[in-house]
């Protein structure tokens, strides 16, 4: 059995994780929509406009995203969110006690995957919900190494170079670009 130390989960730390977690996908549109725009100012032979109107809307997108993890941040009255908890882990699942005296009991066969961000370790029950666990609640380095070997094994994601994305991206890229830069000079 693998005990924690008790921790207390931040409006502030909540925030983040849910905002890292969706940062790469609007990292990767953020490129898409440049790509785009640089290949309809080669069309239209206008790199001026390039310089005023793609700032703003990539500005303007990195607003709605800050919007949009707000919008799914629990709110502060929600303090079951936030609540000081104790988790330990077993063979077969882990529980979570909470300051208020509530409890859950959790299989860990229903722990779909796992990853480490911001201090902390996710527990994704589905693709969308997942249970946060403090990385520096282990009370040792070797129950954190045990965790993560013998609790969640190949279930946690180690972060690697998404190649087939940045192929992609590239191929979309020399097509996008090099048709417009085509067309630009046949008119």
């Amino acid at each position: 059995m693998i005990e924690l130390d008790e921790f207390a989960m931040t409006r502030n730390d909540f925030f983040w994780l849910i905002f890292r977690h969706t940062l790469t996908r609007f990292c990767w549109a953020y490129a898409y929509v440049a790509v785009s725009f640089i290949a309809l100012m080669i069309l239209h032979d206008d790199l001026a406009a390039l310089l005023v109107i793609l700032p703003g809307v990539l500005i303007a997108y990195s607003i709605l995203h800050f919007i949009t993890c707000r919008y799914y941040l629990p709110s502060a009255k929600e303090t079951h969110c936030y609540q000081k908890r104790k988790i330990s882990f077993d063979a077969d699942k882990f529980h979570i006690q909470c300051e208020d005296g509530s409890e859950s009991h959790i299989l860990l066969s229903h722990v779909v995957a796992a990853d480490r961000l911001c201090g902390y370790y996710r527990l994704f029950l589905n693709k969308i919900n997942f249970s946060p666990v403090l990385v520096s609640a282990f009370r040792s380095e070797e129950d954190r190494l045990r965790f993560e070997t013998e609790i969640l094994g190949d279930k946690l994601k180690t972060k690697t170079v998404p190649l087939k994305a940045i192929f992609i991206f590239l191929l979309v890229t020399v097509c996008l670009l090099g048709t417009a830069f085509a067309m630009s000079q046949a008119v």
